[in-house]
């Protein structure tokens, strides 16, 4: 999953909040089926 820099970086120190990782799992899905993958 490509995420932007910002997220990225929070994502690799693990230090989002739930509100974040939600917004994060619907865009991925979100994104998936926006490009059919």
């Amino acid at each position: 999953m490509l995420l932007p820099s910002p997220l990225l970086s929070r994502y690799n120190s693990n230090k989002f909040t739930q509100e974040e990782e939600i917004f994060m799992i619907t865009g991925e899905m979100n994104y998936k089926l926006l490009n059919g993958d």
